[in-house]
């Protein structure tokens, strides 16, 4: 398990978005920062560090979520993103994530931020 230190979420991309009972989770393309302990030089053609990884939030009491109607974008590779999380905050026991998606809170939940291998 890692820590949000060191990922730059405004410029990481959103994959998919899943809600089951109890559980929130983000799939993500992370955009690692030079300090970040996974970083490495950017791939030809890419300006960032991209990883791929997951933003999950378990037993959590109440979520909502207002969606927008922006849909998804495809890329030339025929991926499908949901665009940047625009923001993340965490006030007490609110987390609150923003993007063109839609806006999600989720109250008194554990977070929990992975990177696949």
């Amino acid at each position: 398990m890692t820590s949000l230190t060191h990922l730059v979420l405004e410029e990481s991309y959103v994959l998919g978005i899943s809600v089951e009972p109890y559980r929130l989770q983000f799939s993500m393309d992370f955009v690692l920062a030079p300090e970040h302990p996974k970083y490495s030089p950017p791939m030809p053609g890419e300006v960032e560090c991209y990883r791929r990884g997951t933003i999950r939030v378990f037993d959590f009491r109440v979520l909502t979520w207002r969606v927008s109607n922006v849909k998804p974008s495809t890329d030339a590779a025929g991926e499908i993103d949901y665009g940047c999380l625009d923001e993340m905050l965490v006030d007490g026991g609110l987390l609150t994530f923003r993007g063109d998606w839609g806006d999600i809170e989720v109250s008194e939940g554990r977070l929990a931020v992975l990177l696949d291998e």
